[in-house]
């Protein structure tokens, strides 16, 4: 997913040193992230990470120890909720049950003093925009899952806010269900141009759509960046494995060649790109992802330039789409390769002798 068209160079939020202790934990740890006009940025990490807590500091839900939140460069950290211009969504949507979709997206209108005739023109125009056309007069009850989350979302949306924030709204959908809101939401959004902040724990989830990902991880922020940059280029090893699937291994540098170093496995090798003051002997953590991993005949690395290593398949596993082979490398231990089911390598059984190569680009050094 590329970066939506509607992100601009001004800052949207910012939050500047935030410091948030609960007792003699600290939930929020000098946390300073900045959130551009336009942007889907999301917050990942695992649970107690201090993501909710970032976010409903943006709300004005709880009060930051130290730093500032700015929203369109106006220091908000001490302002009531109500005194800022974002909304929340939640998991659980907390619909009116006895009002109708139109009176349950038009209460905050109606509380704001808004007139009868723009509440009803601004409904209409929202119930457009969330694929909801038509559905004013139905009540809850009468809606699935996917609609009562949009429903959520234009009661959310149609005061206008400068922000939306969401904290996980989706988990209480199936899966199938899930990820068609994935895609429905990104598109919402990009729509309106509003920027959204949204909390998650499913990696599949931020990748798919986000501009920006700030991964965190005990209540700091681990590294900023788009999809992509996350993805291939992690900055620690916290990034590394919690985001997509990873072979980690110790790779000890036996031998040195301008900007790489590697080790011979077996009647194969690792390289890596490593810094020049890596000496040989030393040992460092690194990794591939599974898809990245080649197969071909023991003794014909598809990726002969790059690492190659020999072993024995040990388990095939069928997943529809993709298949994952799990290869044990003598000195090196188990290595997955993930591969289109349909490609050359599924001909592979377990119980045979296979070459596992990928490209030296792709060996991760981690920190």
């Amino acid at each position: 997913m590329t970066a939506s068209s509607s992100v601009t160079s001004e800052v949207g939020i910012h939050l500047k040193g935030i410091t948030k202790t609960f007792g003699e934990v600290v939930a929020v740890d000098d946390v300073d992230i900045v959130i551009r006009e336009g942007e889907f940025y999301s917050l990942l990490g695992p649970s107690g990470c201090g993501k909710t807590t970032s976010l409903r500091m943006i709300a004005g839900f709880e009060v930051p120890d130290t730093g500032r939140i700015l929203l369109r460069d106006k220091d908000v950290s001490g302002d009531l909720p109500s005194k800022r211009n974002v909304n929340m969504v939640f998991q659980h949507y907390a619909l009116f049950p006895h009002m109708n979709v139109e009176d349950n997206v038009m209460f905050g209108l109606r509380v704001s003093g808004v007139r009868k005739k723009e509440r009803v023109q601004r409904v209409a125009e929202i119930l457009e925009i969330v694929r909801l056309p038509g559905f004013q007069k139905r009540k809850p009850f009468q809606l699935s899952g996917g609609q009562q989350q949009r429903v959520a979302l234009a009661r959310a949306l149609v005061n206008r806010p400068s922000a939306l924030l969401l904290d996980e709204p989706l988990g209480a959908l199936d899966v199938k269900l899930r990820r068609e809101m994935q895609l429905e939401l990104k598109a919402i959004q990009h729509d309106l141009g509003t920027t959204f902040v949204y909390v998650t724990h499913d990696q599949e989830e931020a990748l798919t759509m986000s501009d920006r990902i700030a991964v965190m991880n005990l209540g700091r922020v681990e590294q900023v960046g788009t999809p992509r940059e996350i993805y291939e280029h992690p900055e620690s090893s916290f990034v590394a494995g919690f985001i997509g699937s990873l072979n980690a291994m110790d790779l000890k540098i036996q031998q040195r060649q301008d900007d790489t170093g590697g080790m011979t496995v077996g009647e194969g090798w690792v390289i890596a790109r490593v810094d020049a003051d890596v000496a040989v002997g030393t040992t460092l953590r690194a990794a591939v992802r599974p898809e990245r991993i080649a197969l071909g005949p023991a003794g014909a690395p598809v990726h002969p330039d790059g690492s190659v290593v020999v072993g024995t398949v040990e388990e095939v596993i069928y997943l529809g789409a993709m298949s994952l082979f799990h290869v044990d490398i003598p000195g090196l231990g188990q290595l997955v390769s993930q591969r289109m089911s349909h490609e050359d390598e599924s001909a592979y059984r377990t119980g045979d002798r296979v070459s596992a190569s990928w490209e030296l680009a792709h060996t991760l050094v981690l920190e």
